[in-house]
């Protein structure tokens, strides 16, 4: 099955986005859930309610940060 790739951090250089190492690492380290949102019978990853949290608190922070880049 042919499946694109999608990456976050490729998305965001293309975007003339000149990215934070903060930034950069949450959205490398997030694609894997790109993927498995995606893709349903990719590799999956556990999470706990704790994970689950501490994951939504970066992404929460680096979509401020990205809105920010986008509305100057």
């Amino acid at each position: 099955m042919y499946r694109p790739r999608l990456d976050l951090l490729l998305l965001a250089r293309r975007a003339g986005l000149n990215l934070t190492l903060d930034v950069s690492e949450v959205l490398g380290e997030f694609q894997v859930y790109c993927m498995a949102g995606r893709y349903p019978d990719a590799e999956p990853r556990g999470l706990d309610r704790a994970l689950a949290e501490r994951e939504l608190s970066r992404a929460n922070e680096a979509f401020k940060w990205l809105q920010q880049q986008f509305s100057k």
